[in-house]
């Protein structure tokens, strides 16, 4: 998928994915350092979009912040790419 937003763009065949949560949530990164929340989702998900009368599958891309993204990680259980695309950012315990 490609979005240009704020006069950016963003495209998921050209990007890195970092992690795939579940299997309509991906972290990717850009080749000039920028992240973004690749989702797809089926009818009943956030996700959904009204297509005329019936509700249809959606797809979206959302840019993230350096602290959106490792906030991301951390949330979904990925310590290994958090370290490594952030380990400048977290401290040992």
């Amino acid at each position: 998928m490609k979005a240009i937003i704020a006069r950016k763009k963003y495209d998921t065949e050209t990007a890195k994915m970092i992690a795939q949560w579940s299997s309509c949530e991906m972290l990717y990164k850009t080749a000039n350092g920028s992240y973004f929340l690749h989702g797809d989702g089926g009818a009943m998900t956030q996700l959904g979009r009204m297509v005329g009368i019936m509700r249809g599958p959606g797809e979206e891309i959302r840019p993230l912040t350096e602290t959106e993204a490792l906030d991301w990680l951390q949330d979904r259980g990925f310590p290994e790419a958090a370290e490594e695309h952030f380990g400048d950012q977290i401290q040992d315990a």
